[in-house]
């Protein structure tokens, strides 16, 4: 079954989400595959989240319903398209759903309710893990530590760093938990211990790029 939609997700900033899911849209497109790729801030402009951006700016990022609803219309738009779609922290939604204060009843229920609707994608998950707080030194030394402050302001109504490494730590834990339910294929990374030129390596060789390609055709 050919894949539609590759899914990068690390919990916090700092771990190279965007740095390889923008190299590996970069190598699927030098071998010929048609790819589009989706960024975390571009759901802002979606016409898919639109309903669910206007449920945040009413103050109400809680409605999971509206949520899937935005979800459901992305991966619809997704298997329409003749592209892969290489997702940069936008699915499985676990950073909103945690800012939202959701249980993880709740979002152990989300995400099953998610995984079936992207079934017809068959979906390849690329989880990059590792020390958080690691992971925080490198965004603050590349963004600065106002860019820092502002993002616990923004997350978790605080300017203290250590409250958005423990944000960003519950992120992770509620990731793993979820992780072991991931019923298609996944790619596991420590990006904490090895650099990243590896960890690109690694995830093409695993994806097959460099050889088959007929997975992405």
């Amino acid at each position: 079954m050919r894949t539609k939609l590759i899914l990068f997700y690390g919990p916090g900033s700092g771990s190279g989400k965007s740095t390889l899911s923008r190299h590996i849209h970069d190598v699927l497109q030098q071998r010929g595959v048609r790819t589009k790729y989706v960024a975390e801030n571009d759901v802002l402009h979606l016409d898919a989240f639109a309903p669910y951006v206007e449920e945040v700016k009413k103050n109400n990022p809680g409605n999971v319903e509206v949520l899937l609803l935005s979800c459901e219309r992305f991966i619809d738009a997704c298997n329409q398209s003749d592209q892969v779609y290489v997702v940069d922290s936008v699915l499985p939604c676990i950073d909103w759903l945690v800012t939202a204060q959701c249980t993880r009843q709740q979002i152990r229920r989300f995400n099953n309710q998610l995984n079936r609707l992207m079934t017809k994608l068959n979906p390849i998950q690329i989880f990059l893990t590792g020390d958080t707080d690691i992971f925080l030194k490198r965004a603050v030394k590349d963004r600065g530590e106002n860019w820092a402050r502002r993002l616990a302001q923004e997350r978790c109504n605080s300017d203290d760093i250590r409250d958005l490494i423990t944000y960003f730590n519950e992120m992770g834990e509620a990731a793993f938990e979820l992780l072991a339910e991931w019923p298609f294929k996944q790619i596991v990374l420590d990006t904490a211990k090895n650099d990243l030129p590896t960890c690109a390596e690694e995830i093409l060789r695993r994806l097959g790029i460099d050889g088959d390609r007929s997975a992405f055709l």
